[in-house]
């Protein structure tokens, strides 16, 4: 199945507060990045680095270098981008200390697909295929009628949610990607459950995966309903929390994976994702996500305490921007990341009585080298126990 995106592309300006601006109060950041982002964007990457192949369609202006840069990176197809006088869209983005951010959007008018573009961008796609879009880009309800008109499969992330959703063919669409807020404005309901019986009842062609953040994921799908726990992290910035669960959930279909695999794949990639600052940036690549995955279901073994700190377990792959926290819980293994390298800093690697490393790393001598013990050693990941 080849995969269509019609989305977004912004450059992001990220200021790190304290707490988001209030009306007429002026605040001072302490500290500010630049990167890639749109939710079309962060979805495209994110298809790509879960291993689909995906053609991103929309318009960057002439600083958008460093979006295209982005998407080539992460082997996306191009060939739908179109390329505009004038600046590319760009956002200006709070991350307050919990993680929690407030998006500012300038879309521009040079930012707007005309007809003619649409018709350029579906060549080439037909029945077997797979359109993604989100209520971002200008004329997307015209690309979803045309792409339905073409045989392809509707894939739709309804957000931001707007006077603009109105104007979809929703009944076009295969699938619903949405959250809380986006389920209550396609059904006036606040509750999960209640917004799942309300997609069903008003578009009940379709197929729903209803997000609630900490509090996992439902998918509606076939006349079955499946949930699946959210993986507890520390969140450093929730940006690209939800593209990156659209884009790994819309790769799993695209690669034929089974529901219940596609679903938990999507929940680790996003919990990876919320420990890294940035949109696209920190969206992980497959071979990580499923490395992991392994590495968890693996430790697991090999932790055996009763007490809650006795079951804390360090994580590192080698890489100090991977660093975390694992620790046991009654649904699992949850995994919080820190910021702060083990390699740099070996007190903070936490009070933890385990060390979990991808064997042969850097990290794995220097566990060897202080004497801790070998526990487990297995072919994603070795355990240790603290002298």
């Amino acid at each position: 199945m080849k995969i269509l995106n019609y989305g977004s592309m912004n450059i992001d300006n990220v200021y790190s507060v304290e707490h988001m601006a209030r009306p007429g109060e002026t605040i001072l950041a302490t500290g500010r990045g630049v990167f890639c982002g749109g939710k079309g964007l962060n979805q495209s990457i994110a298809i790509a680095k879960a291993g689909g192949q995906v053609c991103h369609a929309g318009i960057v202006g002439e600083d958008g270098g460093m979006l295209l840069d982005a998407l080539h990176a992460a082997k996306v197809d191009t060939a739908c981008v179109r390329k505009a006088a004038g600046p590319s869209s760009h956002t200006v983005i709070q991350v307050d200390a919990n993680g929690q951010n407030s998006i500012i959007v300038f879309g521009g008018e040079n930012m707007r697909p005309t007809e003619a573009d649409i018709d350029r961008m579906l060549e080439g796609f037909g029945p077997g295929d797979a359109v993604i879009m989100q209520n971002e880009l200008y004329n997307s309800p015209l690309m979803m009628r045309k792409a339905a008109e073409k045989g392809l499969c509707v894939i739709f992330n309804p957000s931001p949610v707007n006077a603009a959703l109105a104007d979809y063919p929703l009944e076009s669409v295969s699938w619903f990607l949405l959250n809380e807020i986006e389920g209550g404005a396609l059904t006036g309901q606040t509750d999960p459950q209640a917004i799942l019986a309300g997609m069903k009842e008003k578009y009940p062609k379709a197929s729903v995966v209803l997000t609630l953040g900490a509090d996992g994921a439902y998918c509606l799908h076939d006349g079955q309903t499946l949930y699946q726990p959210a993986f507890r992290v520390k969140a450093v910035d929730t940006t690209a929390a939800g593209d990156t669960f659209t884009g790994y959930f819309v790769s799993g279909l695209a690669q034929g994976m089974p529901m219940e695999r596609i679903m938990r794949r999507a929940a680790r990639a996003s919990s990876i994702a919320v420990g890294r600052m940035g949109a696209a940036d920190s969206i992980p690549l497959a071979a990580e996500v499923d490395a992991l995955h392994a590495a968890l279901d693996e430790s697991q073994q090999a932790v055996t305490g009763n007490d809650p700190w006795d079951r804390t377990i360090a994580y590192s792959f080698g890489d100090a921007a991977h660093v975390g926290m694992l620790y046991a819980a009654p649904d699992g293994m949850g995994l919080q990341f820190d910021e702060a390298a083990y390699l740099q800093d070996t007190a903070h690697a936490i009070h933890a009585r385990y060390m979990m490393t991808s064997p042969g790393s850097a990290v794995e001598q220097r566990l060897l080298d202080e004497g801790w013990t070998l526990l487990y050693q297995g072919v994603y990941a070795t355990v240790y126990e603290r002298p």
